[in-house]
């Protein structure tokens, strides 16, 4: 199970929900972020979210137990 957290730039990061699969949320996250007119980026189990070129947010997973 993945702890889903999303980060806005300049703020705390945010707990969004638990996913058994991390790839499936994030694809459906940038599908999302695509049809409001965001850009995105995956790498490293990350989802950057840009706006005009700039990094408005990031998507990314934790472990519960810390992992």
């Amino acid at each position: 199970m993945f702890k889903m957290m999303y980060r806005t730039a300049g703020c705390s990061p945010a707990f969004m929900e638990n996913v058994k699969d991390r790839e499936e949320f994030l694809r459906f996250r940038a599908l999302l972020a695509e049809s409001m007119g965001f850009t995105t980026e995956q790498t490293n189990n990350k989802l950057f979210i840009y706006d005009k070129g700039k990094e408005f947010g990031v998507y990314y997973a934790e472990y519960p137990n810390g992992k």
